[in-house]
């Protein structure tokens, strides 16, 4: 497995550092839509970090569909050259959780860099947001490791299915688009429709304990990494 991730980072370090390109751009880019809003907007209230903000969806962007979707083709590659399935999962697994600590350490630098800045740019606000989980490792370590699956998972089931093995997510990504933002901002006074499936559904978690997520988040986790190293022992090399 060595061999191979030492193979396959001589081949991919360029690609490494441009995903961490990226993801400083997506900071860059939050950080200037703040000082246009907070210099345009007669009366912004306060400031909140939208550069780590958008700094941490493209990291989650870069993990789930740069790494998922070319998990698959490099999969194809990899076996056509002689590599044995288990040296290439676990070699690629590595990559990722290199590539997602890497992104993670440079969220976190970003991060510090945006709540010592705005108190010089904008003296008179405070901060909208804290996003205390980013160093909250009884949460990070779990976010971080169940990405690493996640992405694994994502390309097992292309490269097992190709895009009909992704309807689930397509789906899940629609219904979120929907509902999480009305989750937010639900209110009990709406009647609507949606608004009261946002609120049933907020409810409905809220009353669920933390250990029970926790639990059902490892169950779903080892049920995921089963699925990728079956899918990856019997797979079709294409």
């Amino acid at each position: 497995m060595l061999k191979q991730f030492t193979t396959d980072w001589k081949l991919n370090w360029k690609s490494f550092l441009g995903m961490l390109a990226g993801q400083l751009g997506a900071f860059l880019f939050g950080l200037i839509m703040v000082c246009i809003i907070m210099n345009v907007d007669e009366d912004p209230g306060a400031w909140f970090c939208m550069g780590t903000l958008m700094s941490c969806i493209a990291l989650l962007f870069i993990t789930l569909f740069c790494y998922g979707f070319g998990y698959a083709q490099e999969f194809n590659v990899a076996l056509s050259m002689g590599c044995t399935r288990t040296a290439f999962m676990g070699a690629y697994a590595l990559r990722t959780a290199l590539q997602l600590l890497a992104g993670y350490g440079l969220l976190l630098l970003l991060y510090r860099l945006e709540l010592a800045l705005y108190p010089l740019l904008f003296p008179p606000y405070g901060n909208e947001v804290v996003f205390s989980f980013l160093t909250d490792w009884r949460w990070i370590v779990p976010i971080l490791l169940g990405l690493v699956v996640l992405a694994l998972f994502i390309g097992s089931l292309y490269g097992r299915y190709g895009k009909k093995g992704l309807w689930f997510f397509y789906i899940l990504w629609i219904v979120s688009c929907f509902l999480l933002p009305r989750m937010v901002d639900a209110d009990p006074q709406d009647t609507g429709a949606l608004n009261m499936a946002a609120l049933g559904l907020l409810s409905l978690f809220r009353s669920i304990p933390v250990t029970v997520w926790l639990t059902f988040a490892a169950v779903l986790a080892v049920g995921m990494l089963a699925t990728v190293v079956r899918f990856g022992r019997t797979q079709m090399v294409r």
